[in-house]
């Protein structure tokens, strides 16, 4: 009898054991994971610009301009592995192997045993930060190739290191796939926590300090699948980031969609400076080359993307992006030659090859080009007059003319009524309204107009239907009278109020004062610009 309650008190306890053993998780694995998460969804769009703004192509006479540098070789094989982010799912792969591979080598190189493995996770996290800390330099003005020439190198260099050690050693290694037979719940769940902390830094740079970052990219990979309503949201859904990038981009998709007179104040206007890099902010507005020909490119101005393009590849060595718009231009301007010889360079780029065969189709084929509903609707915004570019003025973010008086089509003249509106430029902005008398104008302009009918009644007259909208002006002023005298202080608080709404833009919006600094910047140059 006592040995069967024995027999049964065992059982229990044993069944209690079974019932209490910890849960361990398989740290190296989630770290594939998330690291294939964060390169292919989180910050895939950044790595995406990055392959954009680089150029690579086996022939080593055409790199030379690369490998002639320091450390030029590794960097052209980091080039290479940059080519898959064409596909950012795929791309996302070499990231997340190498990552792996190298904090196992670690741990295993170091002999680190269960109660010190959470060490061998520090450089991912010291890499995962340096990238959210780069921020936009990722893809402007820095050597992409740095990206993934750095942890191949660093693979390379781990697994000879892996490999002789396992040479000379009998003992077992920790497993990858797995979870180490010697780790406890405890030093498991220190290894857990380094990975929050490796991903919750990188957020947290990009979050707090780079803000501006992924949202530029996201708007840049829309521009490139001609996504003009996915550029719109993501600039909504960011209203409050006020960065000169951002808005420059919303601006080509409003263009592109016709409502740049309607919904440009959807956003605010304020540019606060961005960190660029070994560069300060003295007078210059440093990230202008980072979107100016893209401007030029989907104003109109095909001469002077060309030679912004051609500046940028001059200066910073040549890359696929801006060599895609000189195919488009040197197509446009009827340079047949000039585009062969870009489409030429461009097929022995990897992944290029749908690039190539479209726009080879329409060398020598001016109708053909007319016909493309792209390069079509920028023809419709060209300059009339050669000397447009002489008189090219601010905005550049807008990428057009202030002084425009005529063009090609009606959206050409809307798009230089935006730019005065842009600019406050109030008796430029009514000389292009003769137009539109008589018909019912953009809300944004009806606002404009009812601003200035203070100054001068027979606007009235002239736009019978704006008498409506009278009223809500007169309400708006009344409430916007107390915060009249610090205007500067209180833009930020009132933008969601009144985010849309011109007559706020003309008060509060883009002023010199309201624009913050970072680190790097010195004396704060912004205005209506």
């Amino acid at each position: 009898m006592k040995h069967k309650n024995t027999t049964k008190i065992n059982k229990v306890q044993q069944t209690a054991t079974k019932e209490k053993k910890p849960l361990l998780l398989p740290v190296l694995p989630i770290l594939f994971v998330i690291t294939y998460l964060w390169a292919a969804w989180y910050f895939g769009d950044v790595l995406r610009m990055a392959r954009e703004r680089s150029f690579w192509v086996a022939s080593t006479e055409q790199m030379e301009f690369l490998l002639s540098q320091e450390f030029g070789g590794l960097w052209y094989v980091g080039r290479l592995l940059m080519t898959l982010f064409r596909y950012p799912w795929i791309g996302a792969l070499l990231p997340a192997t190498m990552i792996t591979w190298c904090t196992w080598c670690i741990g295993y190189g170091l002999r680190l045993t269960a109660r010190w493995r959470w060490i061998q996770y520090l450089p991912a996290g010291l890499y995962f930060a340096w990238l959210a800390y780069e921020g936009v330099n990722n893809f402007f003005e820095n050597e992409s190739g740095k990206i993934l020439g750095i942890p191949f190198c660093a693979t390379v260099i781990l697994t000879t290191w892996a490999i002789m050690i396992a040479s000379f050693s009998r003992k077992k290694s920790p497993a990858i796939l797995g979870i180490p037979k010697d780790e406890t719940a405890w030093q498991n769940r220190l290894q857990v926590l380094m990975l929050v902390l490796v991903f919750g830094t990188h957020v947290a740079i990009d979050k707090i300090w780079r803000p501006y970052t992924r949202v530029i990219a996201s708007m840049n990979v829309s521009m490139l699948n001609s996504d003009w309503q996915g550029m719109m949201e993501t600039a909504r859904e960011n209203a409050d980031l006020s960065y000169r990038p951002i808005a420059a981009n919303y601006a080509i998709a409003l263009v592109n969609t016709n409502q740049i007179c309607e919904r440009l104040y959807d956003i605010r206007l304020d540019y606060d400076a961005m960190y660029i890099h070994n560069r300060s902010n003295e007078g210059i507005v440093v990230e202008l080359s980072l979107y100016q020909e893209d401007c030029d490119y989907y104003a109109g101005f095909i001469q002077t993307c060309i030679h912004h393009a051609m500046e940028r590849i001059t200066m910073i060595g040549p890359n696929v992006h801006s060599m895609e718009l000189l195919t488009k231009c040197a197509l446009m301007t009827g340079e047949w030659e000039v585009a062969k010889k870009y489409l030429r360079i461009l097929k022995d780029v990897p992944f290029e090859k749908e690039f190539v065969e479209k726009y080879s189709a329409y060398v020598g084929k001016p109708e053909s080009v007319n016909a493309d509903k792209e390069m079509a609707f920028i023809r419709q915004l060209e300059p009339i007059h050669d000397s447009f570019e002489n008189n090219y003025q601010q905005p550049v973010f807008l990428g057009y003319n202030a002084a425009l008086t005529e063009g090609r089509s009606r959206n050409a003249l809307m798009n230089s009524l935006a730019v005065n509106m842009y600019s406050k430029s109030m008796p430029a902005f009514m000389m292009r309204t003769q137009p539109l008398e008589g018909t019912i104008p953009p809300e944004n302009v009806a606002d404009a107009l009812c601003l200035m009918s203070a100054k001068d009644p027979d606007i009235l007259r002239r736009f019978p239907n704006l008498q409506f909208r009278h009223q809500k002006l007169a309400n708006t002023l009344t409430e916007m009278k107390p915060y009249m005298k610090d205007r500067p202080a209180f833009a930020r608080e009132l933008f969601p109020k009144y985010k849309g709404y011109y007559t706020y833009y003309y008060f509060f919006g883009n002023l010199k004062a309201t624009r913050k600094k970072p680190s790097n910047e010195g004396s704060s140059t912004a205005g209506v610009n």
